[in-house]
């Protein structure tokens, strides 16, 4: 783990071993009152460090496995409060419901409960409590606002530190790959405007859970994230327009453009992704365009 003092009593904490995205980098307060955010840096490394830090309060800002499966060990190995998105507790709390909601529907959940079980360790949890965002906290003086920022899951939550300007984005797509929203219950729209919300605050510090801390040009690193969703919206459009068939565009990738290099076991995953993205972008061109539909994004389409 890379713990990196962000202010006196605020640090972001980092996987070693983050590239295959089943851990996130996340956060913790250091005051009298110690608290966590999607603080999954692996298994056996989460643990120790939950051991030796005993949080007073552990947040989740979603319930995507790489955010939440680590919620089992704070319930296991300290006596912190863990709170779990309201609108989200029970895909964060029952694995057979996560399995049911998310790949069972295309006849995937026998290979992916045994991805959540036994590599990622997801164990069904009880004894949480929730928050329902946007709300705000307040920790030994330090203030905290949750945003309620959908899109890339229906309650994702940011985490915003209003007297130092900080941010903790959670998965808005700020990395190299810009953002994910494979699910069915993802929305490009909302995470679209999640996106220009965010960007509006003018954070002076924003951290990330996969793509580090970003202190300078954090307007054109949002800038980017949009204009990763545009790339794909104009690269799907071109290639409908020339006669290619969904089955040929997701086999060259809407989000994972590497599929055949990518485990035998995992391609079918990657290739639900990537189907699942290709349906939410062609939804939308039936219709308009990003760019028409949120006119703020006209001059990143210009620019692309």
């Amino acid at each position: 783990m890379r713990r990196t003092s962000i202010i006196p009593g605020i640090d972001y904490l980092e996987p070693l071993e983050a590239a295959n995205y089943s851990a996130c980098s996340g956060m913790c307060i250091t005051a009298k009152t110690r608290v966590v955010i999607d603080t999954n840096m692996g298994q056996a490394r989460t643990e120790q460090f939950l051991r030796e830090f005993q949080p007073d309060v552990a947040f989740i800002s979603h319930y995507h496995l790489d955010h939440s499966v680590w919620g089992a060990l704070v319930l296991e190995h300290t006596s912190a409060d863990l709170l779990v998105p309201a609108d989200e507790q029970r895909h964060i709390s029952s694995l057979d419901y996560f399995v049911q909601n998310t790949a069972a529907e295309f006849g995937l959940g026998s290979q992916w409960r045994g991805f959540a079980a036994d590599i990622l360790h997801f164990r069904d949890i009880e004894g949480y409590s929730t928050y329902d965002s946007p709300c705000t906290y307040s920790f030994s003086g330090i203030g905290i606002e949750c945003l309620r920022t959908p899109g890339h899951s229906p309650a994702h939550s940011s985490f915003y530190f209003p007297d130092h300007k900080i941010l903790f984005t959670g998965d808005m797509g700020l990395e190299r790959f810009g953002p994910w929203y494979g699910w069915t219950d993802c929305s490009i729209e909302d995470l679209i405007e999640s996106i220009l919300y965010l960007r509006s605050l003018r954070a002076g510090i924003v951290l990330t859970s996969h793509g580090g801390i970003i202190s300078r040009d954090i307007s054109s690193a949002w800038d980017s994230s949009l204009a990763h969703i545009l790339r794909r919206e104009k690269g799907i459009r071109e290639k409908l327009d020339s006669g290619k068939s969904k089955a040929e565009i997701v086999d060259e990738g809407v989000y994972f453009k590497n599929k055949a290099k990518a485990h035998e076991s995992l391609r079918p995953m990657l290739t639900l992704w990537d189907s699942i993205m290709f349906d939410k972008h062609a939804a939308i061109l039936l219709e308009k365009s990003l760019p028409a539909l949120f006119p703020a994004l006209g001059v990143l389409d210009a620019c692309r």
